[in-house]
């Protein structure tokens, strides 16, 4: 209740909401926990296959000892979130703790390195590098007194490139897999129109063979007369 100090609490009105309030503050913790043990239980399950097939989101990227990373990064996501929450936004507790926790999962996860795929490895290292930054520069633009234009200028400006340089990576490596992807399918479409024109040579080779056979000159009949004749005049 920082806004207003005169507010009271534990009223009838507070009681009212007050299970609602106990509800919303226990799913975030409670969800994650709830899918670490479905996870663990059924991941390589035969019996709850549709169930297995359906938590795979959770875990596909993952390499098999790291099953459980993404329940990780949904508390990271929960930690940094509730810290504003309970220490304000510009409080000197808030900018520590978050440069703390930012830290922390950055040198994990550039340690364990959990994921599958190289490109995505790579992003996701990416990504949790610039927030480093990002809390960074917001801890540095709100303990000091950034009056001049230009600094703010170019504290935002910082922003905007670390930030937008996510963007241009991902977006770059979908322009190159559309690319391979194009190229892929228009080498298959030369290679079916070339299929498509040897298969109408051959039957153009076949039906002229055919026609010549059933329509083509036939061989005179033997004349045993003539051939004496040539016979005796040779």
């Amino acid at each position: 209740m920082k806004a207003d100090y005169s507010i009271q609490c534990f009223t009838a009105q507070h009681k009212t909401y007050w299970p609602f309030a106990v509800m919303f503050s226990v799913y975030p913790v409670g969800f994650p926990l709830m899918i670490l043990l479905l996870i663990y239980k059924n991941r390589q399950s035969q019996r709850n296959e549709e169930l297995s097939f359906g938590l795979k989101v959770f875990f596909e990227n993952c390499k098999d000892k790291f099953w459980f990373w993404e329940v990780t990064e949904m508390y990271r996501k929960l930690i940094l979130i509730s810290l504003i929450f309970l220490f304000g936004s510009e409080g000197v507790s808030r900018i520590g703790l978050t440069l703390l926790v930012v830290s922390v999962f950055g040198v994990a996860y550039t340690f364990f390195r959990p994921i599958k795929g190289r490109f995505e490895d790579l992003l996701q290292t990416f990504v949790l590098w610039v927030i480093f930054f990002d809390v960074c520069l917001g801890a540095m633009y709100s303990t000091s007194d950034v009056t001049e234009d230009n600094d703010s200028l170019i504290v935002n400006i910082l922003f905007v490139i670390l930030n937008s340089s996510v963007l241009l990576v991902a977006l770059g490596k979908g322009i190159a897999h559309l690319s391979f992807v194009y190229k892929k399918v228009s080498s298959c479409v030369i290679h079916c129109i070339k299929l498509i024109q040897r298969g109408f040579a051959y039957i153009k080779r076949k039906s002229a063979s055919c026609f010549q056979t059933v329509f083509g000159p036939r061989s005179e009949p033997f004349d045993l007369q003539r051939h004496l004749l040539i016979q005796e005049f040779t």
